[in-house]
């Protein structure tokens, strides 16, 4: 017994020799020492953002854009393509049937739609186009509401809030509100508190036409008329609509349900109906796009405040 137990120690020795051996030498977590590194490691190249003009052009149009590059006549829904500015990020696209004649405008990027409010807010409101130079915008639409007895209102005084690079105007109408925070997302329907939500620029109308991609209930109960909404599609780009109306022959008008319908054929996962009838507007470069059903066709009327898109 003695000679086993001797025979024992040496070999106790040895292996505790092999296993500190491998040991400073570093086990790794398969029981095998990791083989030293032949080259330096590295930070790889730094990732290209993605160029978010190229990105709508592909999802509205279904090709690459350049400056050099002719849109197509249509786009992937079989519109016709009114405008491709792809300087400034910019498609429009005309939506049209029997009953009525439309158009979407869709921009590269959220934190270049902002609402801006009428310098002389308080006694009148000012013209669409007037918009455009005041802010350095290339394009606009109307956005809230306002004071209108016998269709008689100047746009002095706003319907509802809105709020203008987080500044609040006017006092909420408690009806649905559409607004953008500061990351860019547009947040649909009863805003209680726009400043918890970092919300930086609202409008307020309503209703919330779409959430979450779906055409909401609130939409049901309105005809045929003039409107102009605002909307998000799921990739962040923003979309604006109008579509003429009470001008038999040129267009009677359109549903908030159909409209929240062409909407979402386009991707939107959220969307606001803006204020309508003969306000319903939009500009760009300078000029109307569309017919308003005002009388004053070469201005539109007076409005309180207007979704701008600034110039890139």
């Amino acid at each position: 017994m003695r000679e086993v137990r001797g025979a024992v120690k040496p070999a106790l020795s040895v292996l505790a020799g092999v296993v500190l051996a491998f040991g400073l030498w570093g086990l790794s977590a398969c029981g095998e020492a990791p083989a030293p590194d032949p080259v330096p490691a590295v930070d790889p190249a730094p990732i290209a953002p993605v160029n978010k003009t190229d990105a709508m052009w592909q999802e509205i149009l279904g090709q690459a854009g350049s400056a050099d590059t002719p849109a197509p006549a249509k786009d992937l829904k079989g519109n016709k393509v009114l405008t491709a500015d792809y300087a400034q990020g910019l498609l429009i696209v005309q939506i049209k049937n029997s009953r009525y004649s439309g158009r979407l405008m869709f921009v590269d990027d959220a934190a270049r739609v902002k609402i801006a409010k009428a310098d002389t807010l308080g006694s009148a409101g000012e013209h669409i186009l007037d918009y455009l130079p005041q802010h350095d915008a290339i394009a606009a639409i109307n956005a809230n509401g306002f004071h209108d007895p016998g269709g008689s209102g100047n746009g002095g005084s706003i319907g509802g809030w809105a709020m203008a690079s987080g500044k609040l105007i006017g006092k909420s109408n408690g009806r649905d509100s559409g607004g953008f925070t500061e990351a860019g997302q547009l947040v649909v329907g009863q805003i209680k508190n726009p400043a918890k939500l970092g919300i930086r620029d609202m409008t307020q109308w309503g209703p919330a036409m779409v959430k979450n991609g779906k055409v909401t209930s609130k939409t049901a109960a309105f005809g045929e008329q003039p409107r102009t909404a605002i909307g998000q599609l799921a990739s962040g780009v923003v979309v604006l609509a109008t579509v003429d109306g009470r001008q038999p022959g040129h267009s009677i008008g359109i549903s908030v349900a159909d409209l929240a319908k062409v909407l979402v054929k386009y991707g939107a996962t959220n969307a606001v109906l803006c204020d309508g009838g003969s306000s319903s507007i939009m500009a760009y470069k300078g000029k109307l796009i569309g017919i308003p059903s005002t009388p004053a066709k070469t201005t539109g009327r007076r409005l309180p405040d207007a979704w701008i898109v600034t110039k890139k």
